[in-house]
Parts: structure tokens; C-alpha cells; sequence
């Protein structure tokens, strides 16, 4: 029993006597080098690492997590997979207050005049009114160029063969 009465947390997690043993050994192979090597004991894995595999924690003494960031990531993922339901609630919850705090505008389409609220940036109101008005810009600029203006292609590979093999004049 520690000092506020509850069990020590020293040693391993269960009585397992092979991993009490393993353990041990562990500690005595490594016992010199825990004190000279700069790193930290996983608790998770039960493995020596450099202080780079360990995230940030103020609250203990040495200023890092006990578990390194492998092992918090694997116990997130677990976690994760076992509480979808909760995860699914927690996000519509975050997603309604972010829209309450931040409504979207409703303004009309510029192609058909149609009220919508989409991204602020958004001047079309769907996939419709988007091919529209590029088929409207395209036929403007058709006619503010004319069609006296040469439409350039780039030649085929197959053309450009044909010009190295005859010599620069074509077919």
C-alpha cells in the first residue's frame, strides 16, 4: 500500500509470475543503463525508449507521459472502435453548436435566383447551375473573341512522328 492508501501502482500491472520475472530481469539487465541513458520506461509496452517517443505531461515530475505516443495511440484506436455510438454523438453535438455559433448565410444563385447556404465563397447553389453558367461564360467569350481567332491544337505523338520521319513537312 502507497502513503494515500491505495495499491502500489510499482511492479506490473497483473500477478502474472512470468511477467513479474520478465520484469526483473529487465530492470537488473538494464539498471545501469536507465540511469546513464537519457529516455523513459513505457509502461505500456515495458520498454526503454528515448523521451521523443513520449508526449508531454506537466503534471509529472519528469514533464512526459507515462505510456510513449505508439502505445497512447493503439489505446485511443481501441477506444475509438469500442464507442462509436458515443463518438457519433459527441460530433453532431460539437457540429450543431459550431452551426449555432455559426449560421450559414442564405443568399440567392447568381444562375437561377434559387436561395441556398453553402460555403461563404459559393456563388451557385449546385452541380447544375455550376455547368450552366460555365457553358454561358464560354459562349461570352466565343463571342467577345469572334471565331476569326485560330483555335490551336497540340500535335498528336503521332504527329510529331510523322514530322521526324519526313523531315519537318508534315503527313
Amino acid at each position: 500500500m502507497s502513503r494515500r492508501g491505495h495499491p502500489s501502482r510499482r511492479g506490473p500491472r497483473c500477478g502474472d509470475p512470468a511477467l513479474v520475472s520478465r520484469e526483473k530481469e529487465l530492470r537488473e539487465k538494464l539498471g545501469t543503463h536507465l540511469r546513464t541513458e537519457p529516455g523513459k520506461w513505457c509502461c505500456a509496452c515495458r520498454q526503454w525508449l528515448p523521451l521523443e517517443a513520449f508526449g508531454p505531461n506537466p503534471e509529472l515530475r519528469s514533464g512526459f507521459k507515462s505510456s510513449c505516443r505508439s502505445c497512447c495511440a493503439e489505446r485511443t484506436r481501441q477506444w475509438r472502435e469500442a464507442n462509436p455510438e458515443y463518438l457519433a454523438d459527441y460530433n453532431e453535438r460539437r457540429r450543431a453548436e459550431y452551426r449555432a455559433e455559426r449560421p450559414l448565410s442564405t443568399r440567392p444563385c447568381i444562375v437561377c435566383n434559387e436561395p441556398f447556404s453553402k460555403r461563404a465563397d459559393a456563388l451557385v447553389c449546385g452541380e447544375r447551375c455550376r455547368n450552366r453558367r460555365k457553358h454561358e461564360q464560354r459562349k461570352a467569350a466565343a463571342d467577345r473573341f469572334g471565331s476569326s481567332l485560330p483555335v490551336r491544337r497540340q500535335p498528336s505523338i503521332h504527329c510529331l512522328a510523322s514530322l521526324w520521319r519526313h523531315g519537318g513537312n508534315g503527313h
